[in-house]
């Protein structure tokens, strides 16, 4: 199944707002919108394998108002959050930036990544074309844990804004 078919599922089950198209594999995106703002779902092409194939990241967007512009992109540094510590070691691939939506401005983006390879989107077998029940297609998308992966994902975006926002920024010197 395509990245379309596994988000168009992911809508049927959760809701949301979804922007995609079947001829579309890996464009489709996502919006829910949650108690504590919008979260945005979609990919990033990340490169080529040697054989020409697109790679790409799954990546889960939120915001959150900072006191100043602030940007970060963490590899193994983590904030004071435990929770976001134990989420990041879990993961190994998992990455986190946050960044100002324009220059000087306090809204900023959270996003959270991870490798398209760890939510079963190695079977582009497209389900929904062969004629096959909604149902039938609902329980191979389960079985692949495509849910439980994005969903997981989904947490770890906003554990990562609460994290952001959980304690003052430190104070800028002078110099």
């Amino acid at each position: 199944m395509t990245w379309n078919e596994y988000l168009y599922l992911f809508w049927k089950k959760h809701g949301g707002t979804l922007f995609a198209t079947e001829d579309q594999e890996w464009k489709g995106t996502l919006l829910l919108e949650k108690e504590k703002g919008t979260i945005l779902i979609h990919t990033e092409e990340t490169g080529t394998s040697r054989s020409g194939i697109s790679l790409h990241h799954i990546v889960v967007s939120t915001q959150v108002r900072l006191e100043r512009p602030y940007r970060l992109q963490i590899t193994k540094w983590v904030l004071q959050s435990e929770q976001f510590c134990s989420m990041l070691k879990e993961k190994e691939k998992w990455g986190v930036r946050v960044g100002a939506i324009g220059k000087g401005d306090r809204m900023h983006t959270v996003s959270v990544y991870d490798s398209e390879e760890n939510y079963g989107l190695d079977d582009f077998e497209p389900l929904l074309t062969h004629g096959e029940t909604l149902e039938a297609v609902m329980s191979y998308y389960e079985q692949k844990g495509f849910d439980v992966a994005l969903n997981q994902l989904i947490a770890f975006a906003k554990e990562a804004a609460a994290s952001v926002t959980a304690w003052p920024m430190p104070m800028i010197s002078p110099n």
